[in-house]
């Protein structure tokens, strides 16, 4: 599916500048309602490189100092990097609590409230990544069971 990318200001062949990344309307123009931002560089005539993923060009128009163009590729992979991006972040960090909470259990006198804890934090972890979008729908029906 194609989407819009709208550059205020394009800079040289190679030159990363920020941009925003839209869906189109139902009219075929951008919706801004669905914009993300995104980093982007021209890479050659066809290519521009959106989060430096190459995406093909289908149209360009300049007005006003703004290029909006038309490339392959749809916002939501974009939406969907951002959230596994995140997703691998919360993980890291809750790896780093359970490693703490595990070597206070080791040194607490009631060891069975630290792994209660833990439980709990991944319990509540797992269901944020159900509603995150992350897992696919098919991913929260049997996981919910």
């Amino acid at each position: 599916m194609p989407s819009f990318v709208i550059v205020q200001q394009l800079g040289k062949r190679g030159d990363a500048v920020d941009a925003v990344l839209c869906a189109p309307g139902a009219l075929g123009f951008p919706d801004r309602k669905t914009s993300v931002p995104v980093r982007v560089r021209l890479a050659s005539e066809q290519v521009l490189c959106v989060d430096d993923e190459p995406r093909r060009i289908i149209s360009s128009v300049g007005q006003n100092g703004t290029t909006t163009f038309l490339i392959n590729g749809s916002v939501k992979s974009i939406r969907n990097r951002e959230r596994r991006v995140a997703l691998a972040r919360a993980s890291e960090l809750l790896q780093q609590l359970t490693s703490s909470l595990m070597s206070l259990a080791a040194e607490s006198a009631e060891p069975e409230l630290v792994v209660e804890t833990l439980q709990l934090l991944v319990m509540v972890r797992f269901h944020q990544w159900q509603l995150s979008g992350v897992a696919g729908r098919h991913d929260r029906r049997r996981l919910d069971h």
